[in-house]
């Protein structure tokens, strides 16, 4: 079994609930913070 890839999965599963939890809480500005994070990782 490969354990890093549970681990970076539980860390994703951890980093999209706090961001779905966050974002309902402040709509606007943390999710163009957010946006802008997401877009420089990926490209």
């Amino acid at each position: 079994m490969n354990q890093s890839m549970d681990r970076d999965k539980s860390l994703l599963l951890a980093m999209t609930s706090s961001f779905i939890t966050s974002f309902f809480s402040y709509p606007s500005p943390l999710f163009s913070v957010t946006h802008q994070m997401a877009l420089s990782l990926y490209l």
